[in-house]
């Protein structure tokens, strides 16, 4: 859910061509993105 928030946050930025928005929301995309990857890849050891 918060992946889409910031996704769309992003696409807002991209189509004022605000920089800042653009900037800001890649970078959070690009983080969620690595915690999302390794919480879907690994097994949890109970």
């Amino acid at each position: 859910m918060f992946f889409l928030g910031v996704l769309l946050w992003f696409v807002y930025g991209v189509l004022r061509s605000d920089f800042p928005i653009i900037l800001a929301n890649a970078v959070t995309i690009f983080f969620v993105s690595i915690i999302l990857y390794y919480k879907l890849t690994t097994e949890e050891k109970t």
